[in-house]
């Protein structure tokens, strides 16, 4: 069992999925999503602001979750990605996630391939499995 299935049946774990500690604290910012379906190709970008908002240096693990369309019959987020960042107090970086066909496909049993499926996908950007930060929706 690991998060997908406490996300799926709502199950609160005492430690969530890319939980960590740190000394410092951080505010995300600014997530900018741009999809784009080309034929058989498909390629979703996404930057957010992660700024150290506390009193000393430190890093931060920033991990990006899809939520498929829901006729995809896929668990509630999965992760797609992830970025570590070391950020000075009172300093700002920017993250870029870049997802490709793998990451934006799902297995479909009738036609026995991967393939990417159509409808409104949701970006999830945060800090772990349950302490998202910002999220924003997509078509492909």
């Amino acid at each position: 069992m690991g998060y997908k299935w406490f996300d799926h049946k709502n199950i609160t774990p005492q430690y969530e999925f890319g939980y960590g500690l740190s000394y410092t604290s951080f505010k995300y910012d600014n997530l900018k999503v741009n999809a784009k379906r080309d034929g058989k190709s498909s390629k979703v970008t996404a930057t957010v602001s992660v700024k150290n908002s506390g009193s000393v240096d430190g890093a931060e693990i920033v991990q990006a979750y899809l939520t498929f369309p829901d006729n995809a019959g896929e668990p509630p987020k999965l992760l797609r990605g992830f970025e570590k960042v070391f950020i000075k107090k009172g300093k700002c970086e920017t993250v870029k996630f870049t997802l490709g066909s793998t990451e934006l496909s799902i297995w479909d049993t009738e036609s026995a391939s991967w393939v990417v499926p159509s409808g409104k996908f949701i970006l999830h950007i945060g800090a772990s499995s349950r302490d998202i930060k910002k999220s924003a929706s997509f078509s492909l």
